[in-house]
């Protein structure tokens, strides 16, 4: 393997297509090793950071399209939200260039983007797919006038001499999540060293392509209508037309993305694919569990053949198939691999054709974040331990170029409550955190687009959280310059959401609070006397983690100009808490009532609907106030026993994650782990991932996926609690110790990761009176150990000596072992 080179993209797995595509797999100068663990494809330990990356680079190429002369139809692209209803129909470009290259000593970087994704080959050989999603929101309407490029070390792919660069651009969206200026455009530049050995111009060769559409769920691929070789050296491109530049994108601001490129990795089926399948037959390929992939196939057909790939999660699944792919064969051999991801266990594969059909290769290629499994995780109680483990794979499956809310819906860039439940447990599965920064930021802009306002209004306050447990797991206060002011515009718009008794009564609407009916309202947009409590927690959270962010940001000499704006943070923080008491809470309930009919002034919409006399005391508000510090400490029992005991309905997955966090807030955790129970009807043991919600048809009428990683909380709530390790200071500069002190676990033992591949390690077992914990810690750390209260009338060696009991006692060693009895 070789070493990690300043400067280096990081290039895991690149397919090597011959044409549109062989199915041989090679490195590419890559720090990445593969290796299989626990059944899904990972990589070895690798080091990776941004600041090893190529530097941003002052462009000289132009964004470059078909000239609109020539073909004026198609200038403009589509994504779901954004693009020309009355635009032609779904077509690619494809762009040719050939370059002469002498070998040199100094490597070779391709700089490259699209709008609005590209793949490219060298020489016949796909070299880079992109770009990574620039982000955006549900339903946004308004295009960015941003965007973002890769940088890949193609050294290893140029031969000398004569090397043929081809590239074809989508011009319409695959996903939800993709977006776009509206306006086609290739921009691409090849440096070595100073020297710039290409770049896009109006020189290059364009050509349209309408082979490969969008209809209805289906992506049809007519092969006989693509150029045959278009992608390969020696290829006929003279009646091709010269591209133009795409002046309508000159003036896009570019940013680099600052994740390694995507791992890739082929994974065959259990049963392999019939090589001859005879006319009008079928079949159906199992790949053990769901799977994150792109389906590819080589096959020999006649023409006018049929052949239909549908992808399923679950084999008895009553929906339509995800992504399905239709493929209307020429003569001879085809070969397709598709461009976008689908989730799936199986694939129905259906052949309607006159004559038999030789299939010469079929599998999927596993597509996910380069992910090292640092953290590990497993206990006596066996439950725990498989639910750790299938967390931690649909987090997996949920992390990609961005976090997805899943992969079946890969729903936009803006789904944060996802995303920072996904975001926690990569820090603990995997000790990864360049994705969450990836995606805060690009959340950043794309709210500055936005005005702020995000079409889930809760996301945008979860944001804040999200940059909170960043820092406290990174310690990078580098991101605090770029982000704080965003910050600050978030909290004055939510400030003009407040009533005159300080609570968030005129938000436009209240989404997202959970999957369930509260009295006959849909949970998931609520009106607002059910979601003005839930809201205003929210706002309170955020307003003390942004009043904590500039204190210690001030102290990094990084948010010094914004430290008066902590005290602020502070006092509206104050005043929200005493109109919660004053309005909402309930002295003889005892509860917190979700809000009070008619307080808001926003007119009601498909989104907000109208207020009726009803007052209700959602376990969603009730939980927030014990987690948030909102409500007093005596009070914090009582109305957690009425969350976890209320039937008023069954609180969905998402919003546990907020429940398992008070339990633990309390130090209740025998009580969460009671409560993780729930998830023997969370997971999906033949997927072998995590159910959206608890039941396949929600109380709302609501359909969900079986690869929602915003299910996975067991895995943060068992690692910080059984395993007992969590950031004392930001960066794990002390690292916190709370020993498990309950009575459900025996034994525990796993990894928990604290960055750049240092990792603690725990062990810890009882036996009779009497337990033993072990902790493994990276040089020069300090240890910060919690005892429990239960330690004052124990006996307690710690490293073979006696110690009185103390609330927190610090060591700085190494190895730190513990005897009570």
């Amino acid at each position: 393997m070789r070493s990690i080179l300043p400067g280096r993209c990081l290039i895991f797995l690149l397919l090597v297509f011959n044409g549109v595509g062989s199915l041989t797999a090679q490195t590419n100068t890559v720090p990445f090793q593969l290796k299989q663990v626990d059944g899904s494809p990972a990589v070895a330990p690798y080091k990776f950071h941004p600041d090893h990356l190529m530097p941003e680079i002052k462009w000289t190429a132009d964004w470059i399209w078909l000239n609109p002369d020539e073909y004026p139809a198609f200038q403009r692209t589509k994504t779901t939200w954004l693009g020309s209803e009355t635009r032609t129909t779904p077509y690619r470009v494809f762009f040719r260039k050939e370059m002469n290259w002498k070998p040199g000593n100094s490597p070779v970087y391709l700089y490259c983007t699209a709008d609005v994704r590209f793949r490219l080959y060298i020489n016949g050989i796909l070299s880079a797919e992109g770009p990574v999603n620039t982000g955006g929101d549900y339903d946004d309407t308004k295009a960015p006038d941003y965007w973002y490029y890769s940088i890949y070390d193609i050294s290893s792919l140029l031969k000398d001499g004569n090397n043929t660069i081809a590239v074809e651009v989508f011009s319409y969206a695959l996903e939800w999540s993709e977006i776009t200026s509206t306006y086609g455009g290739l921009l691409a530049e090849i440096k070595s060293g100073d020297q710039t050995l290409l770049r896009t111009d109006a020189s290059w060769q364009a050509m349209l392509d309408t082979s490969l559409q969008k209809k209805g769920d289906w992506l049809e691929w007519q092969a006989g209508i693509e150029p045959e070789a278009w992608s390969q050296p020696g290829f006929n491109a003279s009646t091709w037309k010269k591209a133009a530049v795409q002046k309508d994108l000159s003036k896009t601001r570019l940013f680099r993305s600052n994740i390694p490129e995507l791992m890739q990795a082929p994974i065959q089926p259990l049963t392999p694919m019939p090589e001859r399948f005879l006319a009008d037959s079928s079949f159906l390929l199992d790949f053990e569990r769901n799977r994150v992939a792109r389906i590819q196939c080589s096959f020999i057909a006649n023409e006018g053949d049929t052949i239909e790939i549908m992808p399923f999660e679950k084999k008895d699944y009553v929906a339509s198939p995800s992504r399905a792919i239709r493929i209307i064969a020429k003569k001879g051999m085809n070969q397709y691999r598709s461009p976008n991801l689908a989730a799936f266990r199986y694939l129905k594969v259906r052949v309607a054709s006159k004559m038999p059909v030789n299939f010469t290769a079929f599998e999927a290629i596993f597509t996910s974040y380069p992910l090292v499994y640092r953290g590990s995780f497993s206990c006596s109680d066996p439950f725990y331990t498989r639910l750790w483990s299938i967390a931690r794979y649909t987090t997996q499956l949920c992390m990609g170029d961005m976090f997805y809310d899943s992969p079946m819906h890969q729903e936009p860039n803006a789904c944060t409550g996802d995303y920072f439940i996904e975001s926690l447990n990569a820090w603990y599965a995997f000790g990864d955190a360049w994705l969450t920064r990836q995606n805060l930021v690009q959340t950043a802009q794309m709210m500055e687009k936005n005005q702020y306002r995000m079409f889930h209004t809760s996301y945008s306050l979860i944001w804040v959280q999200m940059l909170h447990q960043y820092i406290q797991y990174t310690g990078d206060a580098s991101i605090l310059t770029e982000l704080l002011p965003h910050t600050h515009q978030l909290m004055l718009l939510f400030r003009s959401y407040l009533n005159k008794d300080y609570l968030v009564a005129n938000a436009p609407n209240y989404m997202f609070m959970d999957w369930i009916k509260i009295d006959r309202f849909n949970a998931h947009h609520p009106p607002a006397m059910i979601g003005t409590g839930y809201m205003t927690a929210f706002y309170y959270k955020a307003l003390r983690d942004l009043a904590w962010l500039h204190e210690w940001g001030s102290k990094k000499s990084v948010a010094t100009a914004y430290l008066s704006r902590a005290s602020w943070y502070n006092q509206l923080a104050d005043s929200i808490r005493t109109g919660i008491e004053v309005r909402l809470w309930d002295p003889g309930r005892k509860l917190y009532r979700d809000g009070i009919p008619g307080m808001s002034k926003v007119s009601p919409s498909f989104w907000l609907p109208a207020d009726t006399s009803i007052i209700t005391y959602s376990a969603h508000f009730n939980t927030l106030a014990v987690l948030y510090g909102i409500t007093q400490p005596e009070r914090m029992e009582s109305l957690m026993r009425y969350v976890v005991t209320q039937q008023d309905y069954e609180l969905q997955p998402y919003f546990m994650s907020y429940v398992l966090a008070a339990m633990s807030k309390l130090n209740k955790t025998d009580e969460g782990l009671s409560l993780v129970d729930r998830w023997k009807n969370g997971i999906d043991t033949s997927t072998y991932t995590l159910k959206e919600n608890w039941q396949d048809l929600s109380a709302t009428g609501y359909r969900g996926d079986y690869s929602h990683a915003w299910g996975g909380s067991p895995l943060l709530f068992c690692s910080v609690n059984l395993l007992g390790i969590t950031s004392y200071s930001p960066g794990y500069t002390q690292i916190s110790i709370k020993p498990y002190d309950g009575n459900k676990i025996e034994w525990a033992n796993g990894a928990v990761p604290l960055g750049d591949n240092e990792l603690v390690q725990v062990n810890w077992k009882k036996t009779g009176a009497s337990s033993k914990w072990d902790y493994q810690l990276p040089p020069g750390r300090t240890a910060v150990i919690q005892m429990p209260e239960s330690w004052r009338s124990k006996k307690i060696r710690i490293n073979r000596k006696k110690v009185k009991y103390q609330s927190s006692l610090a060591y700085r060693v190494a190895r730190i072992l513990i005897e009570v009895e």
